[in-house]
């Protein structure tokens, strides 16, 4: 997560939002296979800058329509105002549905149809991590509730900040669990 907001804050000092984070966008690469003990050593890559930024410099009249397969990675913002160019703010929320991912198997936004999601999102803030997983320390939850907040203005200020508060944390990662989590299984960690 600290490189991952690392990079969107690369791409935000340079006027990019992504507008559309979601895991199949995310990418690590490593000359070994990629293995819990080695996935630091890992090249993280993020697909579809370049999108993005063309979008967001042409600012195509039929941006409004565009179609997003996977609406739960989408911030209030951008469901309430489609035709509204992505902003970092937004990147911070997509992050934070990343990491709620990561840390409890589940995604923060439940729902069956494009609708439900959508609804949910501007309306209810999710569970905290810590309901599904009692280890997560309460300064993780917090930053991590905090990108999923529904006003912009209330996520951290940047990429940078969200990656510096992280830091510190580092030092007290949470263990890898005895059974593996649904992103390693997919990750093919088994």
């Amino acid at each position: 997560v600290v490189r991952l907001a690392e990079i969107l804050h690369v791409a935000h000092g340079q006027g990019v939002s992504h507008g559309n984070l979601k895991p199949s966008n995310i990418f690590l690469t490593h000359e070994a296979k990629i293995t819990p003990s080695n996935v630091h050593e890992a090249t993280l890559r993020v697909a579809d800058f370049a999108l993005a930024k063309a979008v967001q410099q042409t600012r195509l009249p039929s941006q409004g329509s565009l179609t997003w397969p996977m609406p739960q990675y989408l911030a209030p913002e951008q469901l309430q105002h489609r035709s509204r160019p992505s902003e970092p703010a937004s990147d911070l929320y997509a992050l934070g549905v990343i990491w709620y991912e990561l840390l409890t198997g589940r995604c923060p936004v439940k729902g069956t149809t494009k609708e439900e999601v959508t609804a949910r999102t501007l309306e209810a803030m999710p569970p905290p991590p810590r309901q599904y997983r009692p280890e997560v320390p309460a300064e993780v939850e917090a930053l991590v509730l905090r990108c999923l907040h529904k006003n912009p203005r209330e996520r951290p200020a940047s990429a940078l900040l969200l990656a510096e508060a992280l830091q510190p944390l580092l030092a007290g990662a949470m263990p890898i669990p005895a059974t593996p989590p649904w992103w390693k299984q997919w990750l093919g960690w088994m």
